[in-house]
């Protein structure tokens, strides 16, 4: 049977047919001619067998023909007499790249007969004409171009691989080629069976109509073409007319390729195979090309979506990731649920299916050796095949493919990005097919892509192979032995560490063309088993688009709560999403949590990020558009001390070597800190400017006399680091300091003359006292403001929600009244209003969230154990399933701590409590989060000092759960 497509595949099986039977009005004669002048189409089974199985293959329970045979039987031809043969045109497709042997004709009696030359050839029309070597010189069926409607009509092929058969039924109907009606099919009801193709057609009379090709999908009717299509067929020539769907697995974009091309024949069947291939693999190659060229602005990276992926890599994934389109049409890097398969010693397989094929990533035992794990390629797929489950069906059975022994090539290349990829070819004779694998050697093991194709398919699908490794999002992590031995093996680097080097004197210090890293004895204790992660992404660099190092993490061993990162983040583009371009503003401007404070991280472990200007293109500037940081890990909470100090030696450890990207900044005063605390009297620095503003203001405005005053509020106006670091930019993206200049411009400008009345002095001293009243409320109102967009973040990937979640409408409607009451380039009153109308939105939103979506507590919820002991039994039950409080647990004031109230820190949360038949609180978990760990961490002290009545139906006590919501208001 045929398919027609872009690619000719291996031939449909026709449906079974009536039973072999004695044909009414077919003599001895006739069956006898037909036999004489059809064929069989065989191949030989490949004798070698690289595979290797659980167990041994039951082969009995194949039939014995099956079993014996040495060619397997994949159609029907049949002789036009002159040494001229024709078959379907996919017949002998099946034999092109294939791992049996070429097609050849087997007749009857069991002699097997070469292909000589192929003489035509049609792709669209499929068929082909072609010699024998050792011609057996058949007399040949004579042809009738003329077929009638509604005669009787002869199926003939070799049903089911068991020998000639020939089966009768009607010339129902003429059928229009699809693709343009260039001819008519003749459709018949004479049954057909696997085997069947490429078989004549025949009248009553044993005259040929046509060539059996395939079945109608949803009917017993079948093809023909008929055969003056063959006799008329241009001589001397393979040719191709189609049209196909184009399409890239990881995209939604499609294209309608179209081809009509040709070459000479006649040519023997080698040469006939390279051409064939030669002329498809250019037409595939073209029309990949022509779906990229036609996408090119909407495919990664330029499409949208891109900025989250070039501008926000991602530091806690090293699964592999495929960067694909979504329905919406943007682009992302999802994370994939990778299933994981153990190994000896350690290691492991982990796996996840996308479109086309199977992601793998695996990670080395303790016992595999080190380079040559990395040439050895049966060693590679036998562990893959643990993850890939690839069965032989034999008989009714199912044997486990254990092997596939040494890939029959192996090669290595380089994708645009400078990638290094094992292109492993593994063969599977039994099904003539071939496993393809797209693999990067990475310290730790291997991630990449694993295909499976037809043999006629597989430099096609080494091509789509290529293509999705490009699209792979991969980092590279490992021990710090397997890293050293990485580095040595220069052929498979990256280009992008092709310059890298790890060193250990007295410390570790990993070294790159953008920045340098070091690790003492005094930061962390590393061994050769301490893990080293390089955070590897796509970024800008210039015009282009590069993979590179975009950040590294050292860990002190598996567990991971002792660890000491730098990483690095570019300046995303102003149509980038909000939530982008605003993390980047609060690392510019050294807003929580980028400002060296300590944040609990998990129950038992902290961290604390500082941020490294970069130098600017001239001395004494910074860049603009490119900031490093630092964040360190601690277990416990540390004292404030001994982070500031820890925060310290990791920015002394760290060196960045690159330059500026955008516009010079004058270098400011402290360019990396640890946790602050405020300054004289407990004064923030907005007070303290506030407070010197409004002593500058208030003797002009008494006096109104300029001179040295206005002089001193002008130089108070100036651009301040500290307070522009410790306040930030507003949603308009100004600073305070700019908001304070303008309104001294004005106040300049507006100033009365010596001529104005007294009375009218004094409402404009009036008028000018309020307005900063206006300003001053405004401005204090905004750090609060500020961290509470922040949060968002945190509370998405708290809740495990998707990081590009965009806010509500009642938060873009109150981010909208904000921009439109700061239009007025004065301060009003709407100002301040308007930014706590914003404030309560952020919380009101995170606090709607949970209240509606975790107040259920999860099946998979984990508990963590309470930290102090048990208050005494309760000796009563609640007497139905659900506890209750005992006695109110302390004020909440006492847990709360101050810098997360000073921070302007609400919401709700919602704690899952399990409660002992005791009535004691024995484990606690947040279901619900507001986004802040000083929140979750204050909720769960808060909890643990609650007595609870346990819950006891028919009165006896039982161990429950209860989901408690906390709300955390501050006091206006």
């Amino acid at each position: 049977m045929r398919k027609t497509g872009f690619r000719i595949c291996l031939a449909y099986l026709l449906s079974l047919g009536s039973p072999f039977g004695a044909l009414a009005g077919v003599t001895p004669e006739l069956q006898h001619a037909i036999r004489e002048n059809t064929f069989e189409v065989v191949m030989k089974k490949p004798e070698k067998d690289p595979v290797s199985y659980e167990k041994p293959l039951p082969l009995d329970l194949i039939p014995f023909i099956e079993r014996t045979d040495a060619y397997r039987s994949v159609g029907t031809a049949f002789s036009l007499g002159s040494n001229t043969y024709v078959t379907a045109g996919h017949v002998f497709a099946a034999g092109i790249g294939s791992q049996f042997g070429p097609p050849a004709l087997r007749r009857a009696d069991g002699k097997v007969f070469e292909i000589d030359r192929i003489l035509k050839f049609s792709l669209d029309e499929d068929f082909v004409v072609f010699s024998l070597r050792d011609n057996p010189a058949p007399a040949g069926f004579t042809v009738n171009r003329t077929p009638k409607l509604d005669e009787a009509v002869l199926a003939v092929g070799n049903a089911l691989g068991e020998g000639i058969v020939i089966r009768d039924g009607l010339f129902t109907s003429e059928t229009a080629e699809a693709q343009d009606g260039r001819w008519k099919w003749i459709r018949f009801s004479a049954a057909a069976s696997p085997g069947n193709s490429g078989g004549p057609l025949c009248n009553a009379d044993g005259d040929v109509l046509g060539i059996v090709i395939g079945k109608s999908p949803n009917e017993n009717l079948n093809y023909s073409l008929p055969i003056a299509r063959v006799l008329d067929g241009a001589a001397t020539k393979a040719r191709f007319d189609q049209k196909a769907l184009i399409s890239l697995p990881y995209m939604h974009g499609t294209l309608t390729y179209a081809y009509k091309d040709e070459f000479d024949l006649p040519l023997a069947w080698p040469a006939f195979v390279q051409a064939f291939q030669k002329l498809t693999n250019r037409h595939t190659d073209e029309a990949r090309s022509q779906v990229l060229k036609k996408y090119v602005d909407t495919i990664f990276p330029r499409g949208a979506g891109s900025e989250a992926l070039l501008f926000e890599p991602d530091a806690n994934d090293f699964r592999p990731r495929l960067i694909a389109q979504r329905a919406d049409g943007t682009w992302t890097a999802d994370k994939l649920q990778f299933h994981e398969i153990d190994l000896p010693g350690d290691g492991s397989v982990g796996y996840a299916d996308i479109p086309g094929a199977r992601l793998v990533s695996l990670v080395r035992s303790d016992a595999a050796s080190d380079d040559a794990f990395y040439g050895d390629s049966k060693a590679f797929m036998d562990l893959a095949l643990k993850s890939l489950d690839l069965r032989r069906p034999v008989g009714t059975d199912q044997v486990r493919v254990t092997s596939l022994g040494a890939a029959t090539s192996d090669a290595l290349y380089a994708d645009a990005y400078g990638r290094k990829w094992q292109e492993r070819v593994w063969a599977i004779p039994y099904m003539d097919a071939y496993l393809v694998g797209i693999l990067l050697p990475t310290p730790e093991g291997y991630a990449g892509v694993v295909l499976f194709t037809p043999s006629i398919s597989l430099q096609e699908t080494k091509e789509a192979g290529h293509l999705l490794a490009a699209q792979l999002d991969v980092s590279y992590r490992g021990d710090l032995a397997q890293w050293r031995a990485a580095l040595r093996r220069r052929a498979l680097l990256p280009t992008a560490l092709s310059q890298v080097k790890l060193d250990k004197t007295s410390s570790w210090t990993l070294q790159t063309p953008r920045f340098v890293s070091s690790i003492t004895p005094e930061m962390l204790s590393l061994t050769d088993k301490s893990p080293l992660a390089l955070t590897m992404g796509f970024m800008s660099d210039g015009p282009q688009i590069v993979w590179d190092i975009q950040g590294v993490r050292w860990d002190q061993d598996h567990r991971k709560d002792a660890a000491v990162e730098l990483w690095r983040r570019m300046r995303p583009p102003s149509d980038a999403k909000f939530e982008l371009r605003n993390r980047f503003d609060s690392i510019r401007q050294r807003r929580a949590p980028f400002d060296g404070s300590l944040t609990r991280e998990t129950v038992d472990t902290y961290f604390a990020s500082s941020v490294l200007d970069v130098p600017g293109k001239k001395a004494g500037t910074v860049s603009s558009d490119l900031e490093y940081g630092v964040t360190v890990h601690t277990a416990g909470p540390p004292s404030p001390a001994d982070a500031a100090a820890s925060i310290t030696r990791a920015i002394g450890a760290a060196h960045v070597l690159e330059h500026g990207v955008g516009e010079d900044l004058a270098q400011a005063q402290t360019r990396a800190s640890a946790p602050q605390a405020t300054g004289a009297q407990g004064a923030t620095p907005l007070q303290a400017t506030t407070l010197r503003a409004t002593t500058a203001l208030a003797t002009i405005l008494q006096g109104i006399a300029p001179g040295a005053v206005l002089d001193e509020l002008q130089r108070i106006s100036d651009r301040n680091p500290e307070v522009d670091k410790s306040i930030g930019e507003d949603i308009r993206g100004r600073l305070m300091t700019e908001d304070l200049r303008e309104f001294v411009h004005t106040l300049r400008s507006d100033l009365p003359g010596a001529a104005v009345s007294d009375g009218d002095k004094s409402a404009w001293i009036k008028a000018q006292r309020q307005r900063f009243a206006w300003f001053e409320a405004y401005w204090s109102e905004y750090p609060a403001l500020t961290h509470n967009r922040n949060m968002f973040a945190d509370f998405l990937a708290k809740n495990h929600m998707q990081p590009t979640t965009s806010h509500g409408p009642n938060v873009l409607n109150a981010e909208s009244e904000l921009l439109s009451a700061l239009s007025s380039k004065q301060p009003t009153e709407e100002w301040q209003q308007r930014a706590r109308a914003l404030r309560e939105a952020y919380v009101l939103e995170r606090s709607a969230f949970v209240k509606n979506n975790r107040s259920t507590i999860p099946a998979t919820v984990m508990f963590s154990p309470r930290s102090s002991p048990c208050p005494p039994a309760a000796t009563t039950t609640t007497g139905d399933a659900h506890p209750r409080h005992a006695s109110d647990p302390q004020s909440i004031d006492v847990y709360w701590p101050r810098e997360s109230r000073r921070l302007g820190e609400e919401g709700t949360v919602i704690a899952a409590l399990r409660i002992a038949p005791t009535g004691c609180v024995t484990g606690m978990a947040i279901i619900g989060s507001s986004g802040s760990d000083m929140l979750d961490g204050t909720v769960l002290k808060y909890l643990e000092s609650a007595e609870f009545i346990p819950a006891g139906p028919n009165g006896k006590p039982v161990e429950s759960k209860a989901a408690i919501p906390v709300v955390f208001k501050l006091d206006e």
